[in-house]
C-alpha cells in the first residue's frame, strides 16, 4: 500500500524541495539531441551526484507521454540544498542527458545563482 505524502502536520521536519526553473532554447535542445551522453558516462555521473548529496529520480510522465528525470539536492548539499531540477525526454537516456546538461552546462552546478524564473504574466 502506498504511503501518503507527508504534510507539515506529521510531526517531522520534511520539506518539499523548491523547483528551479531552467528553460532551454531551441538551439540547446538541438545540441542535446545530437549529443546524447554515453551510457557509461551517465552511470558515472549518477554515482558522482549521489556522492555529492543529490538524489536522482526517473519516472514516466503519462500526461506528456515522455520520461521525466529529477535531480533533488538533499538539504545537506552545500550549493543547491533543498532545491530540485527537472527534465524531460523521449527516453530515460534522453531525459538524463537533458538533466545533466541543465545541471553542469546551463546552470554550472549553482542553480540559484544562474537560474532565471520564467517570465510570468500578471493575469491568469
Amino acid at each position: 500500500m502506498p504511503r501518503p505524502a507527508k504534510s507539515s502536520n506529521d510531526g517531522d521536519e520534511y520539506v518539499l524541495p523548491t523547483f528551479v526553473s531552467c528553460e532551454l532554447s531551441d538551439a540547446e535542445k538541438a545540441e542535446i539531441r545530437g549529443n546524447l551522453l554515453d551510457p557509461d558516462k551517465i552511470l558515472d555521473t549518477l554515482a558522482e551526484l549521489a556522492a555529492d548529496g543529490y538524489k536522482t529520480t526517473i519516472s514516466y510522465d503519462q500526461r506528456s507521454d515522455c520520461v521525466a528525470a529529477f535531480l533533488t539536492a538533499l538539504p545537506s548539499q552545500r550549493t543547491n540544498g533543498g532545491k530540485a531540477l527537472s527534465s524531460r525526454g523521449p527516453s530515460a537516456h534522453g531525459a538524463l542527458t537533458v538533466l545533466f546538461y541543465k545541471h553542469f552546462t546551463k546552470l554550472k552546478e549553482n542553480w540559484a545563482a544562474n537560474a532565471k524564473a520564467a517570465a510570468k504574466d500578471t493575469w491568469g
